[in-house]
């Protein structure tokens, strides 16, 4: 893996457009090459707009190096703020398109493979269940009865219930956890429980998270584990809702927990990004919707 050629970005950019050079030539001998017209112009946008974002936050050296996760989130989330999400769908494929041209023509770069299919699938998932403004998700005071009432009709249901509401996991990272709690929860040298090593949507890892000994021993205690399917169908029968709704009672409790403790919006903001494994602050704002 090599690097763009050239000490200043415009250098740099001409060197990328000569190595992606394909137009006149049969796709399947270099699959992510540039083949169009059209499809250099639109490669030509995305670079620049990179380029600005570096040259905005006095970033120097190699454009490629500058390849990054974090710069590629932080570059994202300010240029796609208030585009639709057709327009979002577009801007991410045409940048993993890029990334895949990298690639084939050895550029370095250190974005994981498939972090930008990852990152739009957090966009939609959570885009779509943002609530109307008639409509607030969570269950707020609801939310210990109707685990204790999941935990009468299905003892493992309010145990993945009770887990997802108390730690902001989704419902397929609980089940996971309560399925093999050996590998996820460990004793600290106080006498309390950590969760860690649970890998969320894309791979990225969670935070290490407390847990609580009484919520640990509960898990010891699960013994059949019903198919996801089964535990919707709890969800939907008991309370009409869905695993979702626990995430976001988990974001909103945390939120004001921090604000009660002093912290402003937007380190409250960020924390809860944090803890729920989100790779956008804005995404995590969706979920404390009122």
């Amino acid at each position: 893996m090599s690097n763009l050629k050239g000490s200043t970005f415009p250098k740099q950019i001409k060197d990328l457009q000569i190595r992606l050079e394909a137009r006149g030539t049969k796709k399947s001998t270099s699959n992510h090459k540039t083949h169009s017209n059209a499809q250099a112009t639109k490669r030509d946008m995305y670079i620049n707009d990179f380029v600005k974002y570096a040259e905005n936050n006095q970033m120097e050296g190699k454009l490629n190096q500058l390849l990054t996760a974090d710069n590629i989130n932080s570059f994202l989330e300010e240029r796609l703020a208030g585009l639709s999400l057709n327009t979002m769908e577009n801007y991410i494929s045409g940048w993993n398109s890029l990334l895949n041209a990298l690639e084939e023509v050895n550029i370095t770069h250190s974005i994981p493979k498939n972090y930008l299919t990852a990152y739009w699938h957090e966009i939609r998932d959570s885009t779509e269940n943002t609530p109307t403004q008639n409509e607030s998700r969570g269950l707020g005071d609801r939310a210990e009865s109707v685990i204790d009432e999941l935990y009468e009709k299905r003892y493992e249901s309010g145990l993945l219930a009770q887990l997802q509401h108390d730690l902001g996991f989704r419902v397929s990272e609980a089940y996971s956890i309560i399925s093999n709690p050996e590998k996820y929860i460990h004793p600290l040298s106080n006498g309390d429980y950590q969760v860690s090593g649970v890998s969320g949507k894309g791979g990225h890892i969670y935070q290490e998270k407390s847990i609580d000994g009484d919520l640990v021993e509960k898990i010891k205690h699960a013994q059949d584990m019903p198919s996801l399917s089964t535990y919707h169908r709890d969800l939907e029968a008991i309370a009409g809702i869905s695993s979702h709704d626990f995430r976001y009672d988990f974001a909103k409790n945390l939120y004001e927990k921090l604000l009660d403790d002093g912290a402003g919006h937007h380190q409250a903001l960020r924390t809860v990004s944090e803890k729920m494994n989100h790779h956008r602050s804005s995404i995590s704002q969706i979920y404390l919707y009122r």
